[in-house]
Parts: C-alpha cells; structure tokens; sequence
C-alpha cells in the first residue's frame, strides 16, 4: 500500500505514503 512501491501508511492517498 501508499502511493508509490514500497510506501505503507497512506493507502493510495499520497502520491509517495510512508517509506
């Protein structure tokens, strides 16, 4: 999940989530 491969904590929502 996240935004971008590899990014967790924001599912889809932010264009780079949480690396």
């Amino acid at each position: 999940f996240g935004g971008n491969p590899g990014g967790f904590g924001n599912q889809g929502k932010s264009p780079v989530g949480r690396s």
